[in-house]
């Protein structure tokens, strides 16, 4: 969905997407620094969005090649 940066709707998300990420992001350091021994919800699902965009970024999916 577009919307144009100056609609209060961009802001709100981008309010949303920090809170969620500073989890993912707290959850990934405690696994990394040996905290905890699996990593939590919320930093499985930002590492799927992150290689979702650059799947959709790319265009095509990098790992396997159909040959279309």
């Amino acid at each position: 969905m577009w919307a144009p940066p100056e609609h209060p709707m961009v802001l709100g998300r981008m309010w949303f997407v920090a809170a969620a990420g500073a989890v993912a992001i707290r959850e990934a350091y405690d696994f990394l620094m040996g905290v905890t021994a699996d990593i939590g919800q919320s930093a499985w699902i930002a590492v799927a969005v992150i290689i979702t965009g650059m799947v959709r970024k790319l265009g095509r999916f990098p790992f396997f090649h159909s040959g279309f």
